[in-house]
C-alpha cells in the first residue's frame, strides 16, 4: 500500500488496456482519454514539463473487456479514489510551487 492507499492494481494503464483489447498500441486509447471521449477514466493534463496521469479503474474496464457494455453510470471511480487522487495531485501542486520559488 502507499502513500495515498491506492491498491495497486486499484487502477488500469493505457498500454495494458491495448494489449486487453488487442491493440497493437495505446495511442488512440491515450488521445481518447485526454480529450475526455473515453467512456471509462480520464487524463489529467501535465504541469510544465510533466506527463500526463491516465486515471481508468480496473474493474470497470475489465467487465467492459469481458461483457462488452460500457457501465451505465459515469461515476466508474469510487469516491475515496477520487479523493486519494486528489490529495496525491495537491501534494504534486505544493513541490511544484516550492520548485517555481526556489528556482
Amino acid at each position: 500500500m502507499n502513500q495515498y492507499d491506492i491498491e495497486p492494481g486499484e487502477l488500469i494503464r493505457p498500454n495494458e488496456m491495448a494489449k486487453a483489447l488487442g491493440f497493437q498500441n495505446s495511442e488512440s486509447i491515450r488521445r481518447a482519454l485526454e480529450r475526455g471521449t473515453y467512456p471509462i477514466g480520464f487524463a489529467i493534463p501535465p504541469g510544465p514539463g510533466g506527463k500526463w496521469i491516465y486515471v481508468v479503474p480496473r474493474k470497470p474496464f475489465m467487465e467492459f473487456v469481458r461483457t462488452g457494455k460500457f457501465p451505465e453510470t459515469t461515476d466508474t471511480l469510487s469516491s475515496s479514489l477520487i479523493l486519494k487522487l486528489l490529495q496525491r495531485l495537491d501534494e504534486v501542486e505544493k513541490k511544484m510551487k516550492i520548485v517555481i520559488k526556489g528556482s
